[in-house]
């Protein structure tokens, strides 16, 4: 098989190595659509990417086959939810514009609702969270409707 996972990373501007060089961390909050922006950006280079090499994006399952004249393909994923700033409806957005099919919820920062990883520092939930701010779960929701296990026109494999 011959595809690739193609990621956009939007975290890198808010984020650093910390002080001891054990692990990233948060070391400002950005700006109101900042990553948002650069997530748009980001995507945008990875088309090009896709293009300029010749690589057939992975949108459906049946896509991947082991048969390789298919050619080089990729999945294109997200390493983390931050480019969502509690917006859940830019998951379908990602899904639909930029062909996004794998969405890694945590990077190194705490997104949507979530918790980041070990790396990110100190475990956090959001507590008290606006009622209009998505909590973790709706988030899983969206990624996950009409099936247990992941939408099924929105799986991959």
């Amino acid at each position: 098989m011959n595809v690739i996972c193609l990621a956009i990373v939007t975290d890198a501007l808010v984020t650093r190595v910390s002080a001891d060089r054990r692990r990233f961390e948060a070391w400002r909050k950005p700006e109101p659509g900042e990553l948002y922006h650069l997530s748009q950006e980001e995507f945008k280079r990875a088309k090009a990417l896709v293009e300029q090499e010749g690589i057939s994006v992975v949108t459906h399952p049946g896509e991947l086959t082991p048969d390789d004249a298919a050619g080089p393909r990729a999945i294109i994923s997200a390493e983390g939810a931050d480019f969502l700033e509690d917006k859940i409806e830019r998951v379908d957005e990602a899904f639909t514009l930029y062909q996004l099919r794998h969405l890694q919820l945590t990077h190194y920062r705490k997104a949507c609702g979530l918790r980041g990883n070990k790396a990110a520092g100190p475990v956090a939930y959001r507590a008290g969270q606006a009622p209009d701010q998505p909590r973790p779960i709706d988030l899983c929701r969206s990624c996950t409707r009409d099936s247990g296990h992941g939408r099924r026109d929105r799986r991959v494999a």
